[in-house]
């Protein structure tokens, strides 16, 4: 489904949002991006997938400290202490 997707895990909201040239017209997604905020939400951390059909699920473990992004086999992973996963 189109749009920006917000999930909250106490103090830490993730964001995901996938597009494509031609999305408006059923297409599927071409770009993902996934972005995590924590506090204030004043900066955010966030990865662009390119050729990718968008993340499927979110979770959360350790309060919100690590977060990880899954699509199938596809995982992308992201903590407080080190950004996302490369």
């Amino acid at each position: 489904m189109p749009g920006v997707h917000l999930r909250a895990f106490g103090e830490t909201v993730t964001a995901t949002a996938d597009f494509g040239l031609y999305c408006s017209d059923g297409e599927p997604p071409m770009e993902s991006i996934a972005a995590v905020g924590v506090g204030d939400l004043r900066e955010w951390d966030h990865h662009l997938t390119r050729s990718f059909d968008g993340w499927e699920r979110v979770s959360a473990g350790a309060g919100g400290k690590e977060v990880t992004f899954r699509r199938g086999s596809a995982t992308l992973r992201w903590s407080r202490s080190g950004g996302f996963s490369k």
